[in-house]
């Protein structure tokens, strides 16, 4: 009885882990493309105030 609780426990930990991962990867990404827009934007900026 005490091996299928185990399992099931550890399942679930596995569960808790890749949903872990997952969202991890998907703040990444973002974090990713804000960094892209930070960017261009502050280029952006940077061309607006040289042609000035």
């Amino acid at each position: 009885m005490s091996t299928n609780v185990d399992k099931n426990s550890a399942h679930n930990s596995m569960d808790a882990l890749s949903t872990l991962v997952y969202t991890a990867k998907k703040l990444l990404k973002y974090q990713e493309l804000f960094l892209v827009v930070v960017r261009g934007a502050t280029i952006g900026f940077k061309v607006n105030v040289c042609d000035i």
